[in-house]
């Protein structure tokens, strides 16, 4: 009788949800930091205390709503991804990316998705002394085992990307279009702000230390893979002179 008790109860509990079709529909939440939004990355307190209070807004809609919408689910796991890997917890991470790809359709995206926060965090949780050689290690074991057409466009977006990244560039970004918001706000900002702030901080901590090995690696996967076209006007040419 308890067993079935405790069911009908926890089903009418799950009965008194509402139900959320579009993000929009999700109540709003605000932050507010007393720093220059480029100090976050100086003072990793403040980083995490923005981190930790976005967290606990997600995991409250998560909790508190059945959301429908497959892409705001994504969302909300991204950022608790992004917000496990600052706080060390590895095995959370895994977790929360296992969940994104349940949710993603696209396939290409399904098998790159999360591939070197996924292998930052297995690298972490192994406890590896080298953590630049494990990621690109492991970076071409995931791309071997992936057909090498249907994710061509996500390698050379990654490849780019790591070109291309710096900390002076996403510094320079915060400070000419997130910075004066702030001022004029007293330093309110949106969740989709602060997580913007959040995912820098991802960036800036363990993307880039990491960045030279992840484009070396993608670029010989890339070129290893260049299937070079047939010149047909050579061949046209020799033809009309013979």
């Amino acid at each position: 009788m308890l067993l079935i008790f405790a069911t009908a109860s926890a089903s009418l509990i799950a009965k008194e949800k509402t139900v959320i079709e579009k993000r929009d529909d999700l109540p709003r939440h605000t932050y507010t930091i007393n720093v220059k939004a480029v100090e976050l990355y100086q003072n990793r307190t403040a980083l995490l205390e923005l981190a930790s209070k976005v967290k606990a807004d997600l995991e409250e809609d998560l909790d508190s709503y059945i959301i429908n919408d497959k892409t705001t689910l994504k969302e909300f796991y991204a950022i608790l991804s992004t917000v496990a890997l600052l706080e060390g917890r590895w095995s959370d991470y895994l977790d929360h990316l296992q969940k994104r790809r349940e949710l993603e359709d696209k396939e290409a995206n399904r098998l790159t998705m999360g591939m070197i926060g996924e292998a930052i965090a297995e690298g972490k949780r192994a406890g590896v002394p080298n953590l630049a050689v494990y990621v690109g290690e492991a970076l071409k074991e995931k791309v071997a085992s992936m057909p090498y057409q249907v994710v061509e466009t996500q390698l050379k977006s990654a490849k780019g990307s790591s070109e291309i990244l710096s900390s002076a560039l996403l510094l320079g970004q915060i400070e000419s279009t997130i910075q004066p918001m702030l001022d004029q706000s007293g330093g309110k900002m949106s969740r989709d702000v602060a997580t913007s702030l959040i995912s820098t901080g991802y960036t800036l901590e363990y993307y880039l230390p990491l960045k030279d090995e992840i484009a070396r690696v993608l670029t010989d996967i890339i070129d290893a893979n260049r299937v070079e076209k047939k010149d047909i006007w050579a061949a046209r040419k020799i033809a009309l002179h013979s």
